[in-house]
C-alpha cells in the first residue's frame, strides 16, 4: 500500500502521514498518486511516532513512498 510520508528531523527516520488515495490505478505509477493532503499554510505540527519529537511540517515534506 502506498503513502504520503514525512521525515523526522531528530531522527531521520520516515513515518506515514497517510495512505495514497487515488480515483483510479493504471499502469502509469505517476498517474495514480492523486492529490496531496492539504496542510495549513503555516505548516501542521506533528508528532514523530518513532522519537516522539513534535516538528512543523510543510506541505512539500509530504513525499510519496510505495513500501
Amino acid at each position: 500500500m502506498a503513502h504520503w510520508v514525512l521525515l523526522c528531523p531528530q531522527c531521520k527516520t520516515d513515518f506515514n502521514h497517510s495512505e495514497v488515495k487515488s480515483e483510479r490505478w493504471t499502469s502509469d505509477a505517476f498517474a495514480n498518486l492523486g492529490t496531496k493532503p492539504t496542510f495549513p499554510n503555516d505548516g501542521l505540527l506533528l508528532e514523530c511516532p518513532n522519537c516522539r519529537t513534535s516538528s512543523l511540517f510543510l506541505h512539500e515534506q509530504l513525499r510519496y513512498s510505495s513500501a
